[in-house]
């Protein structure tokens, strides 16, 4: 019969079945609970082998302890992401503001400009109709009457006998 069996192909190798129980070893299942009697203590199966109870409570308290902090560090960091996404914000409309007023600013520049132009071409203007008309172009009025003060002020100070 067992050589029937092999034939067939359908009885494992030794090697075979040596590899199987290693990887058992090595990966236990996670149903099973092993009572270690020399130690009165239970062996749960974990990724490294088996462990103790005692061990795998210690573990799962430090899990616990572990995804607190880093539940907390993902809240800092969410807080800071969001501080920061708002500070973004905030300096982006700081920006776009200053932008407004200085096209505000430009424009009222180019406007002040365009003034000075027109009065500026007036001016030309009025002097070359009087130079046409053979008169001297007036002084302002503000540029004379500081003249007349400077002329008075020397006067005063010159002493001219006339005899």
């Amino acid at each position: 019969m067992r050589a029937n069996v092999a034939k067939t192909g359908r009885q494992q190798t030794p090697t075979f079945s040596r590899a199987m129980n290693t990887a058992r070893l090595r990966n236990p299942p996670l149903y099973s609970v092993q009572h270690h009697s020399s130690q009165n203590e239970w062996l749960v199966p974990t990724r490294e082998g088996y462990a103790t109870r005692d061990c795998l409570l210690f573990r799962i308290v430090m899990d616990e302890q572990e995804k607190r902090k880093l539940d907390r560090k993902r809240a800092r960091n969410r807080a800071a992401a969001t501080k920061c996404r708002q500070k973004k914000i905030d300096r982006i409309q700081d920006l776009e503001r200053m932008v407004a007023n200085e096209k505000q600013r430009s424009q009222n520049l180019d406007m002040e400009m365009e003034n000075l132009r027109s009065a500026l071409h007036q001016l030309q203007q009025l002097i070359q109709m009087h130079e046409q008309r053979g008169i001297s172009p007036p002084l302002p009025t503000k540029l004379t009457e500081s003249v007349q003060d400077t002329i008075q002020d020397e006067n005063s100070h010159i002493d001219i006998n006339i005899s």
